[in-house]
Order: C-alpha cells, then structure tokens, then sequence
C-alpha cells in the first residue's frame, strides 16, 4: 500500500491508494451507478425547489425524499 502526505496551512492529509481487485469491479460499478442516480435525483430536486420556493432544501427534507430510493 503507497501512503503519501501533503502538508497545507497547518492541515495534514494523507492519500491511501490502494488497488481493487478485479473480481469486486462490478459491484463497485453498480455502487457508483446508485450514487450518481441519487445525486442527480437531488440535484434535480433542489433545482425545482429553488425556483418555485426561492429556498433551499434542508438535509432533512432530502432525506424524506430519498428513503429507499436505491436497494
């Protein structure tokens, strides 16, 4: 496992890289699919919210709409 460290303004970050064994690569590629379906869902969401009640979405109002919105 490579490790590296960058050093910024007093904060310490460290990368880890590691590599994913190609038996796992569809089920990461379907994790991902259901990530980017949510964050397009909310983000088309907000939109709309935005613009007919000029404000924006609460993480709990977010939360109502995405219950269950993968499995």
């Amino acid at each position: 496992m490579a490790k590296s460290t960058v050093l910024t303004q007093n904060k310490n970050y460290i990368t880890l890289k590691q590599r994913i064994k190609d038996k796992h690569a569809k089920k990461l590629l379907s994790l991902a699919r259901e990530v980017n379906y949510v964050f397009n869902f909310v983000n088309d969401l907000s939109q709309q919210h935005i613009k007919r009640e000029r404000k924006f979405l609460s993480a709990f109002d977010i939360n109502e709409f995405t219950k269950g919105c993968t499995d």
